[in-house]
């Protein structure tokens, strides 16, 4: 498989070639978000803000994905993303009659606030779960 890389304000990480990536700037210019997303449904969306705290982005991401749904499923979860602790959620929910399978992380970056959002459809998972962990190992960044 081939692969690119993303490389901005000392955040890498690479992506499968075929995948899409869009990239939005924040306004304010202190911060990015960028998403790369699968052939299908799969996406993978990282927001980085400028002296923001992590936790304060993981618990908004939540808070708004639970306005969208109703029924959604978080349980708090921890683990490592470039030798950091990394806070956050795995999420189910249902959205036209699929299960969705997300998973909110976040972590403290070179001078700011990481954000991360894994999505998949069950139908998706076999196919874009390890590509989506694969990304996910590829992040780092500079201290």
């Amino acid at each position: 498989m081939n692969f690119k890389e993303f490389d901005r304000d000392e955040i890498r990480f690479q992506y499968p070639a075929d995948w899409e990536i869009e990239i939005e700037e924040e306004e304010d210019q202190m911060g990015w978000t960028v998403s790369v997303a699968s052939p299908d449904s799969a996406f993978l969306v990282i927001a980085y803000r400028v002296d923001e705290e992590p936790s304060r982005l993981v618990e908004a991401a939540l808070e708004s994905l639970r306005e969208d749904f109703q029924d959604l499923d978080a349980q708090p979860t921890m683990e490592t993303l470039n030798k950091q602790p990394a806070f956050g959620y795995n999420i189910e929910f249902i959205t036209l009659d699929l299960t969705n399978t997300a998973w909110l992380r976040g972590v403290d970056g070179p001078e700011g606030g990481i954000l991360i959002m894994g999505q998949m459809t069950d139908q998706d998972r076999p196919m874009y779960e390890q590509p989506l962990r694969d990304i996910l190992d590829s992040l780092s960044w500079e201290e």
